[in-house]
């Protein structure tokens, strides 16, 4: 009779156990959906959860990467292909210089003219090769950030757009939670290592990128140039010499490539966004903390697309 009683104890336990685990997982597979609509709409994007979003699967076996955190996403479909560490908190480096476009962008006229400080020519190491007291547009700084990484460019258009650099720094860290950019963090509009806390992830940098190219068509014509050249003016408003700008991106040569940017400090090591368009498909592709950035979103591309092919996406 005991044994009786006890068998039907454990089973009772084992029934309550099985509907927790599965109240369990109706939760979280309405949260992964919620998330990734979130995604898709590119507006209201939240990380929680990331790591259970549904990666399309492949027969392929996905590259080894040495990048600490890397991402793979299909923009047309709002299907993710690759994931690798897409929560991890990391130094970005010049990545920060997004968030930097952004706001200029959503706060300047990008025809307006300002003049270059001293402190914002000073800047180092990547420059555009401003000087002191030259007068040029923003839209001509925006294309100095983004194909040079200048880091006197982001100075300069952070102290024009706020009034200080500090003050940019602020509408950065506000709009990065108007995002719901829940795992970054801002110092400084440059991504230099300056002593303070200053990170982001994979997933975040993704969702900021998608956002800012959905908003605004003239950053990924900006981010997609090649080779940008700048007459010299000394009449009129504008008055600097002229610029010859490269784009730094190691795949600027890579067929389909459309754009954004690579990012550098010791601290942070290689790390890289790219946007690839072929095959009627629009890649976007983030590696952080690298050894090989180049050949390693070269693979990451090549598995995107063979995913796709497989899921016939």
């Amino acid at each position: 009779m005991i044994n009786r009683k006890a068998d039907k104890i454990i089973k009772l336990r084992n029934i309550l156990a099985l509907l927790t685990v599965l109240s369990l997982a109706i939760f979280a597979g309405r949260a992964v959906i919620s998330n990734y609509s979130a995604v898709r709409d590119n507006n209201s994007v939240e990380s929680d959860n990331f790591d259970n979003m549904k990666v399309l699967g492949s027969t392929t076996p996905a590259p080894i990467i040495s990048a600490k955190a890397g991402i793979v996403y299909e923009i047309n479909s709002g299907k993710l292909l690759f994931t690798k560490n897409p929560n991890l908190k990391l130094k970005s480096a010049s990545l920060v210089k997004i968030m930097t476009a952004l706001i200029v962008l959503e706060n300047e006229n990008i025809n307006r003219i300002i003049t270059v400080s001293k402190k914002a020519a000073t800047m180092e190491p990547n420059i555009m090769g401003l000087y002191p007291g030259e007068k040029l547009s923003v839209e001509q700084l925006l294309y100095g950030l983004i194909l040079a990484s200048g880091n006197d460019s982001a100075a300069a258009l952070a102290e024009s757009t706020a009034g200080s650099e500090e003050k940019f720094v602020s509408m950065m860290n506000e709009k990065a939670g108007e995002l719901k950019l829940n795992e970054t963090l801002f110092s400084n509009a440059t991504g230099l290592d300056d002593g303070n806390e200053q990170y982001s992830t994979a997933f975040d940098l993704m969702s900021l990128t998608l956002y800012t190219l959905k908003k605004y068509p003239e950053f990924e014509k900006i981010s997609s140039t090649k080779d940008y050249f700048i007459g010299e003016s000394f009449i009129g408003e504008e008055n600097h010499k002229a610029f010859h700008l490269k784009h730094s991106s190691p795949l600027i040569d890579y067929p389909g490539f459309s754009g954004i940017k690579p990012g550098f400090t010791p601290q942070s090591h290689l790390s890289l966004i790219t946007l690839i368009k072929a095959r009627n498909h629009k890649l976007l592709i983030v590696i952080l903390g690298s050894d090989d950035r180049k050949n390693e979103t070269i693979s990451l591309i090549e598995y995107g697309q063979k995913v796709i092919e497989e899921n016939g996406s």
